[in-house]
């Protein structure tokens, strides 16, 4: 007697609830995800475009910041040194210049902060550069604009005078670590570096200090 069909293909087990199939399979889709995610071969041009593209637009966004702590020092320097007597026109440079060492007010900063570093550049300490400088623009090149502008009006305040040196001092030492990286980075792609051109403790006279 022949086997009903029916019964018959009831009892075959599916190709997809055969473990004897399920196994290569699952092996196979782990393969094709380790071939996709495995590196590219990255070439010397690639990683000089993409560092080049990076380094300027880090050195674009730390300008206004950085024009904004030299704008500040040279107002209150000439008050201090009764070069001018426009007490008005210096707080209105400090004042207006505060907003510029924070993400809030300051569009490029938002931008430097938010870059995501391509995968190709992250054995490069990019990340570090990165941080370093949003670290010198905020909190510490803030801290000074609102030392200098308090300075205006108490030039006597010692503590101010000790806190702007402090935080300047700080700015220095992210400053030459970041440029230093920067040139390394440089040096290593073969391109030329972008010198950050930050003001530090040398910008300021002696007389803020006096």
């Amino acid at each position: 007697m022949n086997s009903s069909p029916t019964v018959y293909a009831s009892k075959q087990k599916q190709w997809y609830r055969r473990p004897i199939l399920i196994i290569p399979v699952m092996l196979l889709a782990i393969a094709i995800m380790v071939i996709s995610d495995y590196p590219k071969s990255v070439s010397k041009a690639d990683l000089q475009s993409q560092y080049a593209l990076i380094q300027k637009q880090i050195w674009t966004d730390m300008q206004s910041c950085a024009a904004s702590i030299t704008d500040s020092t040279t107002a209150v320097t000439e008050i201090v040194n009764k070069t001018t007597n426009q007490m008005a026109t210096a707080q209105s440079i400090v004042k207006n210049a505060i907003p510029n060492c924070t993400i809030v007010g300051n569009g490029d900063l938002l931008d430097m902060e938010s870059i995501e570093v391509p995968n190709i550049l992250l054995n490069y300490k990019v990340n570090t550069i990165i941080s370093d400088l949003y670290t010198w623009a905020f909190p510490n090149a803030k801290t000074v604009l609102d030392d200098l502008a308090q300075l205006l009006t108490d030039p006597s305040n010692q503590a101010l005078k000790t806190d702007i040196l402090a935080h300047q001092r700080t700015m220095d030492v992210l400053y030459k670590k970041a440029q230093a990286l920067m040139d390394a980075n440089s040096a290593k792609f073969g391109i030329p570096t972008e010198n950050l051109n930050l003001p530090t403790i040398n910008s300021f006279s002696p007389a803020i200090f006096g």
